[in-house]
């Protein structure tokens, strides 16, 4: 049965008379009409709701003009509006997906720089070990000599000879000792580079510093290149796009020097390695500590900044 609503008199008469479904259909006609009426005074169209309730009885109504009208328009909201929530879901899975693997790119980056400098400290450990021996063998070598005793094994040529020797091994060995502390610092600043760069906000003036610093120590030091490469990156509008794809001395080079000119800003000085590679350090201790919204962190520079006045 189809039917159409122009007075509530006829409404009324129709509906004592009408079946179930015909009383049902009639329902759905009033509720049509009502909402007709309140978008011509408020322009608010058919939530998605509405668009349900009435969907499976159009086809049994006889629709005026305005009506057909208001439910196209519901419609076509509607569906701009699923739109746009799949649009978001999408996005919103995409950053958090995006999120994931920057955190894990980090903790592997962090990992592979704790190896490293685990590494270096063995290589360190070794290295005073062989040095010690070279200590103990000169001291050996010259309380021999000082002591006279008649039954001495060598003359004054092989005692000389001994004791060149023992200084050339002391020699490679604080050669070594030093190359593997510079290392080890280097993998220490890129890390901590690596971290005020993620922290909220970025220390990205002091990131360049440690990076910048890192790399001077060890230009092999990956971590350090690409953390000052981000940097350059973050910096620049005009970007040479061979200090990106290149990481030889030269490019890095031209980038270090680059962001000194554009932040103002330098290498650590020795006072403040000193500061951060101090036994039982604190500072670095901080770093790794978990911060609360009651406690936030201190930025890393503002820290070494503070234990300086303290000298």
């Amino acid at each position: 049965m189809k039917v159409e609503l122009t007075h509530d008199t006829l409404a009324k008469s129709i509906y004592e008379k009408a079946s179930h479904d015909d009383k049902v259909l009639l329902k759905i006609a009033n509720f049509i009409r009502e909402r007709q009426l309140y978008y011509q005074e408020s322009k608010t169209l058919l939530s998605k709701k509405d668009l349900e309730y009435i969907a499976p009885y159009t086809s049994k109504i006889v629709l005026s003009a305005d009506s057909i009208q208001l439910i196209a328009k519901s419609k076509t909201k509607a569906d701009r509006n699923k739109r746009w929530t799949m649009i978001i879901i999408v996005l919103a899975n995409l950053i958090l997906l995006g999120g994931i693997g920057y955190i894990t790119y980090a903790k592997y980056v962090l990992s592979r720089t704790k190896i490293k400098i685990e590494t270096s400290q063995a290589k360190i450990r070794k290295a005073n070990q062989a040095k010690a021996a070279v200590d103990r063998r000169i001291d050996s070598l010259i309380n021999l000599k000082q002591s006279n005793a008649p039954n001495l094994a060598f003359n004054q040529m092989e005692y000389a000879q001994n004791l060149v020797n023992s200084y050339d091994t002391l020699k490679k060995v604080n050669q070594s000792i030093s190359k593997d502390k510079k290392i080890a610092q280097s993998a220490t600043l890129s890390n901590l580079a690596t971290t005020v760069l993620l922290a909220d906000p970025p220390e990205e003036d002091y990131a360049f510093r440690l990076s910048a610093t890192a790399w001077l120590l060890n230009h092999e030091n990956s971590q350090a290149i690409e953390v000052l490469q981000e940097l350059y990156e973050l910096s620049e509008e005009n970007l040479q796009e061979n200090l990106l794809e290149n990481t030889d001395s030269s490019s890095v080079k031209q980038i270090i020097l680059h962001q000194k000119n554009k932040r103002n800003k330098d290498y650590l000085s020795d006072k403040e390695m000193a500061i951060l590679f101090e036994k039982n350090n604190k500072i670095l201790n901080a770093q790794n500590s978990i911060k609360t919204e009651n406690q936030p962190a201190i930025p890393l520079e503002k820290q070494v900044q503070k234990a300086l006045q303290k000298k």
